[in-house]
């Protein structure tokens, strides 16, 4: 099944991740306001294009957690603004992670093969 997931190259050979292995996580976040989220969605904020995969990735890395895993119902294809990556950024020790809702596999699959995946360096 992880083969099938959303690094594709369309047929101009442009690089792209598919947004659909993502929809059930976007799409909770979108619909459900939840005051224990990280962070919640922004009206009218804009989406990065599938082909963006330099600023998504960029994403997937800001949302893991320091175990290794990804809190579910985000928007990784989402533009944050400074002071969410932010409180994202602040919350990486947290650990709330999960395979639910697609959370964890589909960004492993996702990220770009050049972008390692991330390490805890700090211990404290």
């Amino acid at each position: 099944m992880l083969a099938l997931l959303p690094l594709t190259l369309a047929a101009q050979k442009q690089p792209r991740i598919d947004p659909q292995p993502f929809a059930d996580n976007a799409g909770h976040w979108y619909a459900i306001f939840d005051k224990h989220n990280i962070i919640n969605a922004l009206p009218d904020r804009p989406r990065y294009q599938p082909t963006d995969i330099k600023n998504i990735g960029d994403n997937i890395l800001l949302f893991q957690k320091y175990n290794g895993g990804w809190p579910k119902n985000y928007d990784i294809f989402a533009i944050l603004t400074e002071a969410q990556k932010d409180s994202v950024a602040a919350a990486k020790a947290a650990t709330n992670t999960t395979y639910d809702n697609g959370s964890t596999y589909t960004q492993i699959a996702a990220r770009p093969p050049s972008t390692p995946l991330q390490r805890r360096t700090n211990t404290g």
